[in-house]
């Protein structure tokens, strides 16, 4: 009876220490991050290894979306007041990612990164920048620098 009950309750420990090691691997969105974020129709956002792992409710993140999401969601709140804005976390690459995380964009950078955005004189120099930072995300696979003449989902 004793053996019956112990195999028996291996699948239910077994899942709790995966869903608990899952979690202990993602850290917590600072309330005045996820406070940013709020507006932009976001579906989920984590931190994981250094990425700020953000996925949107929409089918395709185009290139608009993610400069909104980077500029005025993850680094303007640098802009005012960096302890509060993100709090302890450390974040060295913000992703945005389409509803099922197959598609996206990335920006190398952290808060020295969002601070010189932010520094950058005007719009198209601000473009000029957040373009030199951006990765392309493809098919769940790490993001990556774009090939030459590469055309993805999202680019306008």
């Amino acid at each position: 009876m004793r053996t019956t009950l112990a195999r028996a309750a291996r699948p239910a420990t077994l899942a709790a220490l995966c869903i608990f090691t899952f979690n202990a691997h993602a850290d917590q969105v600072p309330p005045a991050l996820q406070k940013s974020l709020a507006p932009y129709s976001i579906k989920d956002a984590t931190i994981e290894g250094g990425a700020l792992k953000i996925t949107v409710n929409r089918s395709t993140v185009t290139r608009a979306i993610y400069s909104n999401i980077v500029t005025m969601g993850a680094c303007s709140p640098l802009w005012g007041d960096q302890k509060k804005a993100w709090g302890s976390a450390s974040i060295s690459r913000v992703e945005v990612r389409n509803a099922i995380g197959a598609q996206g964009f990335a920006f190398q950078g952290g808060r020295k990164e969002c601070h010189e955005l932010g520094q950058a004189s005007g719009v198209e120099a601000s473009k000029q920048y957040l373009a030199a930072h951006t990765l392309v995300c493809i098919a769940g696979a790490e993001c990556r620098e774009r090939r030459p003449g590469e055309v993805i989902a999202g680019d306008e």
